[in-house]
């Protein structure tokens, strides 16, 4: 799976968790924005780096943001808790 399954995702109005663990996503977090995602779960996703982190940064109920395995760096991690500070990273 890649960032088209957001074209699908989009329509599940209701979606409050998304697991997209060991899929090939990297953008398009923005998409899924208004969504009323509290938990987004990314474990495994090494095509997530900290260019998706600000369109993660989005999504408007996210309170639990799972990055186990993603390329993510320290600094890009700090960042977006800078921007979203009631948002609990597991890294």
């Amino acid at each position: 799976m890649d960032d088209a399954l957001f074209e699908e995702v989009v329509l599940l109005r209701a979606l409050k968790f998304l697991n997209l663990s060991q899929t090939n996503v990297c953008a398009g977090f923005a998409r899924i924005a208004e969504l009323p995602v509290a938990e987004l779960v990314l474990e495994g996703c090494q095509r997530v780096t900290d260019e998706a982190l600000p369109g993660i940064a989005e999504i408007a109920a996210l309170s639990r943001l799972v990055l186990r395995g993603a390329s993510t760096t320290p600094e890009g991690i700090a960042e977006f808790s800078r921007v979203r500070p009631r948002c609990e990273v597991i890294r």
